[in-house]
């Protein structure tokens, strides 16, 4: 990978935003930070919605009793990380890149409101959370990963949801080729997890904001026991 100021320097001086969005991106590689903090750096966080996702919420205010811990992986600005720690739930919001824990860090929330920011990478061993969050939360965070990693992000679903924990979140579907964002199918999602997880919710969301309508697959899953695995 190049490095970031040989990165940063690909677009000239006269290059439009889509221009430069398509320099980067024909360089980018998912798992090395750079690339995230080149986008972020440009004002190219083209999946930041800047509110809350109003379907995810609904989902989450719905099933999840207020107070649980919630993990929100990829959180961004952190713009539903936010939202659900002003309604009650404490969070933990982790992010790769460090540019957008720099803004959501410094965005106002109440003072009784629980929200932890936490910079590093959702693949990092943490024993300490191991059965750790009564909920996970996914909007951008699963579509950002390359398809041939996404076992290894089920592992660490399974690994720290508590027994009996929820998965709420949205996948992305019927996505051109390529990516990130990549593109997921409803059978391809049901194989992945469904030996670990009930799928208790399963279907094309409804209240997509425009620009994602037909594209939003919304989940609910929960953790199975061990002896329902083996069962």
């Amino acid at each position: 990978m190049a490095p970031l100021k040989e990165i940063l320097a690909l677009p000239n001086a006269n290059a439009n935003a889509e221009q430069q969005f398509q320099a980067i991106m024909a360089r980018f590689n998912p798992a090395d930070i750079q690339c995230w903090s080149v986008l972020y750096q440009t004002n190219q966080a083209r999946w930041d919605l800047g509110t809350p996702a109003p379907n995810l919420q609904r989902l989450i205010q719905q099933n999840v009793p207020k107070g649980t811990r919630l993990l929100v992986p990829g959180c961004g600005y952190g713009n539903d990380a936010l939202a659900l720690a002003e309604a009650g739930y404490e969070v933990f919001a982790l992010d790769f890149a460090p540019e957008a824990l720099t803004v959501a860090r410094n965005r106002p929330i109440s003072s009784g409101a629980k929200i932890h920011w936490i910079q590093g990478d959702l693949f990092q061993s943490r024993p300490e959370w191991e059965n750790y969050f009564g909920g996970w939360v996914e909007l951008t965070c699963f579509c950002a990963i390359p398809p041939k990693r996404r076992s290894e992000y089920k592992q660490q679903l399974k690994k720290w949801l508590a027994p009996r924990g929820m998965f709420i979140g949205l996948f992305y579907i019927d996505l051109p080729a390529g990516g990130p964002p990549f593109n997921s199918t409803p059978e391809e999602l049901k194989t992945l997890f469904s030996e670990d997880f009930y799928l208790n919710h399963f279907q094309l969301s409804s209240d997509s904001v425009e620009r994602r309508q037909g594209h939003e697959w919304e989940a609910i899953l929960k953790k199975k026991m061990i002896q329902e695995i083996l069962w």
